[in-house]
C-alpha cells in the first residue's frame, strides 16, 4: 500500500472487518496512485471539463469494461484483459472523484 491513504485499523469501522476496510482502502489508494501519475503529465486537465463530461467518460469506460468482461467470459482468464479491466475500473473511481469535486463546487457554501 502506498503512503497516500493509510487506514487507521485501530478505529471502529462499523460492520466492516479490518480486512474489508484495508482491501477497500487499498483499491482507493491504487486509484489515487494512478491519478498522481497522470497528473504529472496532464497537470489538472480534468478541471477544464464539467461534471457532465466526467460522467460521459465514466459511461465510455463502463462500456469498455463490459465489453472486456464479455471477452474474459468467452476466452477465460486472460491476465492482460483482467489487468486492463482493473485499470479502467480504477479510472472510473478517479472520474467519479472529479465529478464529485466539480458538483460540490456548485453547492452553496
Amino acid at each position: 500500500m502506498s503512503p497516500y491513504i493509510l487506514p487507521d485499523l485501530t478505529k471502529p469501522m462499523g460492520n466492516l472487518s479490518k480486512k474489508d476496510f484495508a482491501d477497500y482502502a487499498e483499491v482507493i489508494d491504487r486509484a489515487l496512485e494512478i491519478h498522481i501519475e497522470k497528473e504529472k503529465i496532464r497537470h489538472g486537465l480534468w478541471k477544464k471539463y464539467e461534471a457532465e463530461a466526467q460522467t460521459r467518460q465514466i459511461k465510455i469506460k463502463a462500456d469498455r469494461i463490459e465489453h472486456t468482461l464479455e471477452l474474459v467470459a468467452k476466452q477465460g482468464d486472460d491476465v492482460a484483459l483482467i489487468k486492463s479491466t482493473i485499470e479502467e475500473l480504477l479510472d472510473v473511481i478517479n472520474y467519479s472523484v472529479f465529478a464529485v469535486r466539480q458538483l460540490g463546487e456548485r453547492l452553496p457554501k
